[in-house]
């Protein structure tokens, strides 16, 4: 009896000494799955601004998502620590939701999950976590050859939120077309835009140089604007609805460069059809008069050139004496070409009215005062 008696005691005392380990495992079971129905939940957060129905974004909607966005009609569900790691903006509006959120006597039934309330478009709030949550191996900050709209939107975003990784590579991406090296200019295609750009974004251009001091990128991209001529004036479509505009003075800027344009253009033409040989030259005689038929045939349209690109090469002018010339003398017409246009290209901000640092001789960047 006295041993049923201890195996009883025994039974029941080893109840008794795991009952608190099985109580507080049962509260942790218990804590987690509370943990989960929160995590889990359908955000409480439905109507906008003005009580508009709000809808889920297609795109960036993750059931495990601990933040909510809304922008416009749209909510979007993705990841606090990513956003944070990116933008210390965002995450000092998410600390202060979460403050808000624990001073609540609601706290301890809130879902768990931020939502915040941006004032940017559904399409420019799509566009920054593109850049933040990548969905394929390409660039995390920018897509190889975006549009117009694409670059504008990471630049004002990224300045927005503080996102200064987003904002310098855009800007290296527009260095790479607006250069301040003339060789890096030689080098672009004849479009001289990104691919995806059309020639009137460099308006743009031009007020992001002037929106993140980008300064070295002004003066390519304002000799992009002078060759619009009046179209200048129309500004460049920037989305369904929006159209981007110079300031109004460079806009004086660009009609006054327009004109000293014209007569550089005529300028090149004369000096590149100089009719003298080359140093070298083989056949005297026939070069001259070469050169000589050359020079008085361009001089007979030169009022022409005044619409012409000073900076694209002006080959096509002697391209057919290439074979009745000497090798020297096509050689000295091709030489003229470039550093005709090489000499332009280090005066282009003079030529333009502004002045930059790091281009030529300047030593500062601003624009100066338009003579009225």
């Amino acid at each position: 009896m006295s041993g049923q008696s201890t195996r009883k005691r025994s039974r029941a005392e080893t109840r008794a000494s795991v009952a608190p380990y099985v109580a507080s495992s049962e509260r942790k079971v218990q804590n987690t799955q509370s943990q989960r129905a929160k995590l889990d939940a359908v955000p409480t957060v439905e109507y906008g601004e003005g009580g508009t129905k709000l809808s889920r974004d297609d795109e960036f909607w993750y059931k495990d998502g601990n933040v909510v966005i809304v922008a416009g009609d749209t909510k979007f569900r993705v990841f606090k620590g990513i956003l944070e790691d990116h933008s210390p903006v965002l995450k000092d509006m998410l600390l202060r939701t979460r403050r808000e959120a624990r001073s609540s006597e609601f706290a301890s039934n809130a879902p768990m999950y931020s939502a915040i309330h941006l004032t940017d478009t559904v399409e420019e709030v799509r566009h920054l976590l593109r850049t933040c949550i990548p969905k394929s191996p390409a660039c995390l900050h920018l897509s190889t050859d975006p549009t117009y709209e694409e670059v504008a939107m990471s630049v004002r975003l990224g300045r927005k939120y503080g996102i200064a990784a987003l904002v310098d590579n855009t800007i290296a991406y527009l260095k790479r077309y607006y250069p301040s090296d003339f060789d890096a200019w030689q080098k672009l295609d004849s479009s001289k835009s990104p691919p995806k750009f059309k020639p009137e974004h460099a308006i743009g251009v031009v007020n992001l140089a002037l929106l993140t001091g980008a300064t070295t990128l002004l003066p390519s991209a304002l000799f992009v604007c002078c060759m619009l001529d009046n179209a200048v004036l129309a500004g460049a479509k920037c989305g369904n609805t929006l159209r981007e505009h110079l300031p109004t003075q460079l806009v004086q800027v660009s009609y006054a460069a327009q004109r000293r344009l014209a007569g550089v253009s005529i300028s090149i033409v004369l000096r590149v059809c100089t009719p003298a040989t080359s140093a070298a030259c083989t056949q005297a005689g026939v070069c001259l008069i070469a050169l000589w038929t050359l020079f008085t045939t361009e001089m007979a349209r030169i009022e022409c050139y005044s619409h012409y690109n000073p900076l694209q090469s002006y080959e096509g002018l002697f391209r057919h004496l290439h074979g009745r010339l000497c090798a020297p003398c096509y050689a000295m017409l091709c030489e003229r070409d470039v550093s005709q246009r090489r000499t332009l290209w280090k005066s282009l901000p003079q030529i333009l009215g502004i002045i930059v640092d790091g281009w030529a001789d300047n030593t500062s960047a601003s624009l100066p005062p338009i003579a009225t």
